[in-house]
């Protein structure tokens, strides 16, 4: 089973709304190596109002600190082959989402979403929480940590 991956900003927003749910387990059993580039919480911080209203009560400051405990967070540099490989593949796609792409590319790794428009490049694999879910009984520490909850 593969244990590097990209998150993307679906990811996030999944754990931040519900973080008791699949994807919020997933991230919070520590078992996988997550990256995402500051992008995503740029992202994030954008649409604030957007979460407030999906979840009252959020507190954005502290979950936002605390994704560092659980995903590193990457600058990945504008003129850098990746982000040109990057920009040309998800250029047509959705330009934002190159960030995103490139820090794939630099890492050797698979995003990790639920944005439709990353399986329509093939230069990266794309992954599902469900998918990862499908895959933990390969990795038996992530296979207890979800299997009560989600079999």
């Amino acid at each position: 089973m593969q244990t590097r991956y990209v998150v993307d900003t679906t990811i996030l927003v999944s754990w931040l709304l519900d973080p008791n749910k699949l994807t919020g387990r997933i991230v919070k059993s520590l078992e996988l190596e997550l990256h995402t580039p500051y992008q995503s919480v740029s992202e994030l911080w954008k649409h604030r109002d957007d979460w407030s209203k999906k979840r009252p009560g959020l507190d954005l400051p502290a979950f936002t600190d605390s994704i560092g405990h659980y995903v590193s967070v990457e600058m990945v540099e504008r003129g850098s082959k990746e982000m040109n490989e990057a920009h040309s593949v998800m250029g047509k796609i959705d330009s934002d989402d190159a960030e995103f792409v490139a820090l794939a590319i630099k890492i050797d790794a698979p995003i990790w979403s639920h944005d439709k428009h990353f399986l329509e490049q093939t230069r990266v694999k794309v992954v599902t929480s469900q998918e990862i879910l499908k895959q933990s009984f390969e990795m038996p520490s992530l296979w207890q940590a979800l299997h009560q909850e989600f079999h």
